[in-house]
């Protein structure tokens, strides 16, 4: 092949990478500026350049309506109410588990309390006095007398407790008071349709 026909395929290569490439950004400021000339030359003339309406009739640079299916109850539109209902919500689910963590927390810490204080009494005299009661069984008391002296031993050992400690903390159950927690916040959302 002699250089000129290499020249040739080479060009023909080149005009068809340039014809089938997109355009460029700078090739299209030509419509851009078109359009700024006429524009300042309308107002030039007087005459004011309104934008071309719209199909729809909206006004231009008015958000275009979506349309909604309205009977599906899954599909909510994201509204200002929904939006200050969700918020309601979220804000009421974190105070209500907060609250909740603090109660959880102070049960653990009273459950630990309650604890020590039976240890405590467990060591004490009157504890001491009301085990004695096992001892001062006489050898030959039957294993009914022996059963009825320990389900006393065990009343009374009950009873010094409660009067020196107090109840056992009740136990907080936590599915049940998440879940009112959950509805709790729904509540708090309000009507979102």
């Amino acid at each position: 092949m002699n250089g000129r026909h290499m020249t040739r395929i080479l060009l023909l290569a080149c005009a068809a990478v340039v014809l089938a490439a997109p355009r460029p950004l700078e090739a299209q400021l030509g419509g851009l500026l078109r359009g700024r000339v006429t524009d300042a030359a309308k107002k030039a003339a007087g005459v004011e350049s309104e934008p071309a309406p719209k199909p729809d009739g909206a006004k231009p640079g008015a958000p275009k309506p979506v349309a909604l299916p309205t009977d599906d109850p899954s599909v909510i539109p994201i509204t200002d109410q929904v939006l200050e209902g969700f918020a309601r919500s979220l804000q009421t689910e974190i105070d209500l588990r907060q609250q909740l963590f603090k109660e959880l927390e102070g049960r653990e810490a009273a459950v630990k309390k309650h604890e020590a204080c039976k240890q405590q009494v467990a060591g004490s005299p009157e504890a001491q006095a009301i085990m004695m009661q096992l001892g001062n069984m006489p050898d030959n008391a039957t294993t009914e007398t022996m059963m009825q002296v320990m389900a006393k031993m065990e009343k009374d050992q009950v009873a010094l407790v409660l009067k020196r400690c107090g109840p056992d903390p009740a136990a907080i159950n936590t599915s049940q008071r998440l879940e009112e927690i959950r509805v709790k916040a729904a509540a708090a959302a309000g009507p979102i349709r």
